[in-house]
């Protein structure tokens, strides 16, 4: 053989060529898959801090509505005393008080209704992104197999 002659590729140059190239494919899948694990973990990191946030405001508002409520306890009894002391002429201002009452509870009812509904729809909204993301997560998984199922059919192939 001459020193300017080049050797031919054989057979098992291509295979490895082939394996190089799946290898390296392997490697910019497996790049991508964490980093969309990565991104996952911080959509989920942001999302449980808006739910902490959300959380955190809920429980100022009942805070705020406790000391609200007192605050009007404490001035339905004062105005129990006083119409006690003046039943006759207050009597009419009493069944209006009734009735508004009646209407705030009727609000709050209506409001516990709605907060009710709305949480049902984000733990259901909730629950449907666990579910894509468990999919999505098989999906890879099942990738992966085929990938690992196709690396052992080359080796196989390769001579010893």
């Amino acid at each position: 053989m001459s020193a300017k002659a080049k050797p031919q590729p054989t057979e098992i140059d291509h295979m490895r060529n082939t394996l190089t190239d799946v290898v390296h494919a392997l490697g910019n899948t497996r790049g991508e898959m964490h980093r969309r694990f990565d991104q996952q973990d911080k959509e989920l990191s942001q999302f449980k801090d808006q739910v902490n946030e959300q959380f955190h405001w809920v429980k100022e508002q009942f805070d705020r509505q406790d000391k609200e409520l007192s605050q009007f306890k404490h001035e339905v009894n004062e105005q129990f005393h006083w119409v006690k002391e003046q039943f006759d002429r207050q009597d009419k201002e009493l069944s209006q008080f009734k009735h508004e009452v009646k209407e705030q509870f009727h609000a709050v009812n209506e409001r516990f209704d709605q907060q009710e509904k709305e949480f049902s729809e984000f733990k259901h909204e909730v629950r449907e992104r666990f579910d894509q993301q468990e999919k999505d997560i098989a999906a890879l998984k099942a990738d992966n197999a085929e990938i690992k199922e196709v690396l052992k059919l080359i080796l196989t192939r390769l001579p010893s």
